[in-house]
């Protein structure tokens, strides 16, 4: 089983489309679970954000 980690591209607090892409493409290997990590002085609205994309696991 695997686990995937991707790292939050962000800009201003919002959460770029990118991010969504590579939840995306992260899903067709079939992982255990996918993380997305969101580093910012004030992640609470981008993690968020990242936490409603289907498929990701935990922000």
């Amino acid at each position: 089983m695997s686990k995937i980690l991707i790292i939050a591209e962000h800009l201003h607090g919002k959460l770029n489309s990118s991010t969504a892409r590579c939840v995306s493409a992260a899903n067709a290997a079939k992982p255990e679970s996918i993380d997305v990590l969101v580093l910012a002085d004030d992640a609470a609205g981008v993690a968020t954000e990242a936490a409603r994309i289907d498929g990701v696991s935990k922000s």
